[in-house]
């Protein structure tokens, strides 16, 4: 299973348009997808109430917005339902079966996805689908396979012992013991520092 958090930036996407012409944040914290929309249920903040109404007059004029449900609404922030129809991205992500892992956060013009997939190739064909200044990986990771599980699982006293042992050290301490293992101080063979 692989696991990517990215940066998306769009030009078909309202939230990422609106983010980057309007001061305001989105947090998108329950996103449905289906064959033919998207649905996102979240928060707009701004710390200017007129920046928040004009970006709403916006969004709610965009014709990729099919639908939308204001929840409650201050004058900092709204609690907002909106139903629209795929971006590129979102179809990408579906055509390579990929899945939402994490809460969407747009802001300036960008906006931060975190999704998964159950193949690496899945995740590569997603990647290449993109178009290649539209999008920064920022953070990649392959969950553990059954077997690296079940020997974490099988080492789980040892594991909780070492990571108390870690938060006991000085932050000195701590980043002497990083430089260590980055350099290569406790491989076998040791390398020369």
């Amino acid at each position: 299973m692989e696991i990517l958090k990215l940066w998306i930036h769009q030009t078909d996407c309202p939230f990422i348009i609106s983010s980057d012409d309007f001061e305001v944040k989105f947090y998108h914290n329950l996103i449905e997808v289906n064959n033919k929309t998207t649905v996102k249920r979240g928060y707009i903040t701004s710390k200017d109430p007129e920046e928040l109404q004009n970006c709403l007059e916006w969004l709610f004029g965009n014709k990729k917005l099919l639908n939308h449900q204001i929840y409650e609404k201050c004058p900092n922030y709204v609690l907002l339902r909106m139903d629209l129809t795929h971006t590129h991205a979102m179809d990408l992500l579906l055509k390579n079966k990929g899945y939402i892992v994490g809460p969407f956060i747009a802001e300036k013009g960008r906006e931060v996805w975190q999704v998964g997939f159950d193949e690496k190739e899945s995740m590569e064909n997603f990647l290449d689908g993109l178009y290649p200044d539209d999008y920064t990986i920022l953070r990649h990771c392959s969950l553990p396979s059954m077997n690296e599980m079940c020997e974490i699982i099988g080492n789980i006293e040892e594991i909780a012992l070492f990571v108390n042992t870690l938060k006991e050290l000085t932050p000195t301490e701590r980043n002497t013991l990083k430089k260590a293992i980055e350099s290569g101080y406790y491989d076998q063979p040791k390398k020369r520092i």
